[in-house]
């Protein structure tokens, strides 16, 4: 989860979450990082439009990022 720190979406909504919670969970050959504000959710496991999920494969290299309904490639400025 560190090497995602880069990321400018994910720092952007790390700085802005007041109670950030991160769940990993892996599929076959991919891994998913979830990032989620409790005041959002309430219980962190509700799902919301207030999350952010990055895809990583098994190598660990971000695949994209999705953020309010948006899918960032890795090339994209954006990340």
């Amino acid at each position: 989860m560190r090497a995602l720190r880069p990321s400018r979406l994910v720092r952007l909504f790390v700085e802005r979450a007041r109670f950030p919670v991160v769940e990993v969970t892996a599929h076959d050959d991919e891994q998913r990082v979830r990032y989620v504000d409790l005041r959002a959710t309430g219980d962190g496991r509700t799902r919301t439009r207030w999350h952010l999920v990055v895809r990583l494969n098994a190598a660990g290299d971000v695949q994209a990022i999705a953020f309010l309904n948006r899918v960032f490639p890795p090339p994209s400025p954006h990340l």
